[in-house]
């Protein structure tokens, strides 16, 4: 059986609420977009979710950075991905009964160092979500619920479509999803970069789905993947 361990950080508001309930998970002094902890066979961090927009939310990704923008991590480099185990997390966390928005994020953010794979669960995107007990309890209980209930779907990895990945929020009912490489990220990625989105996994992805790609950033994937045995295909 797979070693999954539950972290959080003391240095984020989530983490201190997860700690303050009494769950045993391992808390990390360490910024989660920078930690290093890598111990068992995966890592789930459960830390705060910021936006701009300020959604009431909660969402799964995988940690990475697609571009040479960085916020922890280095630049150009994924972190490995997990599909099945973050794919139930959010079939999972979109059955709670609590008023929060529940998606996939494109994959973002560091750290990219650990050599097993991260999942980030975040709640957001302010003070008043961070501390509410009720909301984090019920995120915290999911997580643990699902470590050992992974589905076996076929595995995909997600080109284009918005940050918060609406359409591949959709199809996590039928697939297992790993990297997502949203749309306005896609220019700036490099070849290498799309490689690893679909390599850098502990499942072997079996497609590749585009969502609202222009002609020329679909050529630019198809090359980059030439020697890779997956399917790439449209789904808008």
């Amino acid at each position: 059986m797979m070693k999954i361990n539950v972290v959080c950080s003391l240095k984020d508001p989530v983490g201190q609420t997860v700690k303050s309930l009494g769950y045993a998970v391992e808390a990390l002094d360490e910024e989660p977009i920078s930690f290093r902890y890598e111990k068992g066979d995966a890592v789930i961090m459960i830390c705060r979710h910021s936006s701009a927009a300020g959604v009431d939310s909660v969402t799964v990704h995988h940690p990475g950075n697609p571009t040479n923008s960085t916020y922890g991590g280095e630049p150009f480099t994924l972190g490995i991905s997990f599909p099945s185990l973050a794919s139930e997390i959010l079939r999972r966390l979109k059955k709670l009964d609590i008023p929060l928005q529940k998606t996939f994020e494109a994959t973002h953010h560091g750290p990219t160092s650990q050599r097993v794979p991260v999942i980030f669960v975040e709640l957001g995107s302010s003070e008043r979500i961070w501390r509410n007990e009720k909301y984090v309890k019920s995120v915290v209980d999911c997580v643990l619920a699902t470590l050992d209930e992974k589905q076996e779907k076929q595995v995909a990895v997600g080109f284009g479509g918005g940050h918060y990945a609406p359409s591949f929020t959709k199809m996590v009912e039928e697939l297992n999803i790993g990297h997502i490489i949203s749309k306005h990220q896609l220019a700036e990625s490099p070849p290498q970069v799309l490689k690893q989105a679909v390599e850098k996994s502990v499942e072997r992805a079996h497609k590749v789905l585009l969502d609202n790609v222009n002609s020329t950033i679909k050529s630019k994937i198809e090359q980059a993947l030439s020697e890779l045995e997956v399917e790439i295909k449209r789904i808008s």
